[in-house]
């Protein structure tokens, strides 16, 4: 790889599509060498030629470096800057990194050694976590040995695990205290550790946790208990992850090199920027505000490019939102932080937007829900910063009866046409059966499957038709489909998650802006869409209007002709 007589120093990183390290990848490469890029970054010499560089100065050896090493694919010399430390430590936490190395410029190589030269700072992220349970202590330690935490997915509770540091004596002393008040016989995880001498708790409190990264399975890594939260309702912790740190950015940045291109569409067919004086023809009721802040930093696309866009689109999305209670996901800063969802608005929107009080299934009080019944309610929630649409599947006067039966196609990292191949398997069965499946993109890499239903079956007997017209497509297509829940028992298979068919579950409507690196919009398809030549990232912010243009809505009569599911279930027998 390199001339004998050059000792080099660096770090050997497998990194994404978007040039992000992927430690995990790393760690996995030899199973997995496709995935993702290996690359040596070179950042010191130790040797030249026999002769000892140690004892130079740090720059000089970095000079010398630069001038010997070859030029080598996937081998890079390791760039610095001098001074302004500050600006690349918040240039690293803008860009997602993990930190930086600080070094002094004379410092000498210290071999097996650590040195106060070379300082490693660390960008760690924050997160509320549920705790479910605790392990016993170990050692001299008293009281506790680990914190077993989760975060709830819908209505289940999800292990992303334990936290054994960032206690004092004290700290441990009333945590157990607390804790074995909660104790209970059964674990509140849906997939729970394999952990000895552990005590399960009732999902009550929640703590506050800082950590490096997270897994591909959604686990901590390096993390630090930094205390209670009880100002937060356990129900409402989820996961936050911002969306653009998936397994999508590889057909995200091939997206970008083909808008670039001008493949995709030109910039005549996009939404207006929206300037203060059209945002104040749009509405006499919503007060616009932050219309220059930029949600897609690349395509310099802003949140009044958003508001612009749900208002341009405004009369094909609201037939699909209207007496739908609205699950806000609010994303105000765009993609550079992931966002946060909003259930309960009561007290927080004006008088003139509809509402409506909802029982949960897990409390006893209930949450006072928003609706999306004209325009000026969809641009007061752009303007708050939802760039995703999320509606109930069933509405007010019948809100334990949903009007859909949704399949959910989800690839992960499966294939783009083992994801066509299912959905058209779907429509095999579906089309035996007598029943019209309505298609439409997720506004990722998914596909969608609508069935309109009577709206007077409950929830649970929507899934079950979905999990039983799943594992007919599962059975015709084993080699590339799962029923499995958790991504490490199907990867690369496509997951038919029959479970988004949920009271309370949402997923993004149809027309809705998806806040992800390909400004993906989902959109209706026809099934003779589904060919060699589909590829996902032609629906987006910039083809969608031309193409509503020259379709139409698609799902315009989604309703018009609900299948009756007992007749249906009655044809199976």
């Amino acid at each position: 790889m390199f001339p004998k007589k050059l000792d080099p120093d660096g770090e050997i990183v497998v990194e994404d599509s978007m040039g992000k390290s992927r430690f995990q990848w790393l760690q996995h490469f030899e199973d997995n060498p496709k995935r993702g890029i290996l690359k040596f970054y070179v950042f010191d010499i130790l040797y030249f030629n026999g002769f000892d560089l140690r004892p130079l100065e740090l720059i000089q050896r970095k000079k010398i470096l630069k001038a010997l090493l070859p030029k080598l694919d996937n081998i890079f010399y390791s760039e610095h800057i001098t001074q302004h430390g500050l600006k690349a430590l918040e240039k690293a936490k803008q860009s997602g990194a993990e930190g930086i190395i600080a070094k002094r410029a004379n410092s000498k190589y210290y071999s097996a050694k650590r040195s106060k030269d070379w300082l490693k700072i660390k960008l760690l992220q924050h997160q509320e976590m549920v705790i479910g349970g605790y392990t016993e202590p170990g050692g001299s330690r008293k009281g506790l040995g680990a914190l077993l935490c989760g975060y709830y997915e819908g209505e289940t509770l999800r292990y992303s695990g334990k936290v054994g540091t960032g206690f004092t004596e004290s700290i441990l002393k009333e945590l157990t205290q607390k804790l074995e008040k909660l104790e209970r016989k059964t674990s509140p995880f849906t997939d729970p550790p394999h952990e000895k001498s552990v005590h399960w708790v009732n999902p009550i409190l929640v703590a506050q946790i800082k950590y490096s990264e997270l897994t591909e399975t959604n686990s901590m890594r390096h993390p630090v208990y930094l205390g209670l939260r009880p100002d937060k309702n356990a129900r409402e912790v989820v996961l936050e992850i911002p969306q653009f740190e998936t397994d999508a950015v590889a057909e995200n940045k091939e997206n970008m090199k083909k808008l670039d291109s001008g493949k995709l569409s030109n910039k005549e067919n996009l939404p207006l920027k929206l300037t203060e004086a059209k945002a104040k023809e749009l509405s006499n009721k919503v007060s616009f505000t932050n219309l220059d802040k930029i949600f897609w930093p690349k395509e310099k696309i802003t949140k009044g490019h958003v508001i612009s866009y749900y208002n341009e689109i405004a009369d094909f999305i609201l037939p699909h939102l209207l007496d739908r209670p609205e699950s806000l996901r609010r994303t105000p800063d765009g993609l550079k932080s992931e966002g946060f969802f909003q259930k309960n608005v009561e007290g927080m929107v004006p008088k003139w937007i509809k509402t409506r009080k909802i029982k949960s299934d897990s409390k006893e009080e209930s949450i006072e829900y928003m609706l999306c019944q004209d325009k000026d309610s969809l641009l007061f929630m752009a303007n708050w910063g939802c760039i995703e649409i999320n509606p109930w599947a069933s509405r007010v006067g019948s809100i334990n009866n949903p009007d859909f039966i949704i399949f959910d196609i989800d690839p992960k990292d499966a294939p783009l046409g083992n994801t066509i191949k299912t959905a058209l398997k779907l429509k095999e069965v579906l089309d035996a059966l007598n029943v019209k499946g309505f298609l439409k993109t997720s506004g990722g890499n998914g596909l969608h499957v609508f069935i309109p239903v009577l709206p007077k079956y409950s929830y649970e007997q929507t899934r079950n038709f979905s999990h039983l017209i799943s594992q007919m497509v599962h059975k015709q297509l084993p080699g590339i489909t799962s029923l499995e829940r958790m991504p490490a028992k199907r990867k690369g298979k496509v997951y038919l998650d029959y479970l988004q068919n949920g009271r309370g579950k949402t997923m993004a409507s149809i027309y809705s802006l998806r806040p992800r690196p390909n400004l993906g919009v989902s959109t209706p398809l026809d099934w003779n869409e589904l060919s060699d030549s589909f590829d996902m990232n032609e629906f987006n912010y910039f083809t969608i209007l031309p193409r509503l243009a020259e379709k139409g809505d698609l799902w315009k009569e989604i309703l018009k002709d609900p299948m009756d599911l007992k007749t249906v279930l009655n044809g199976l027998r």
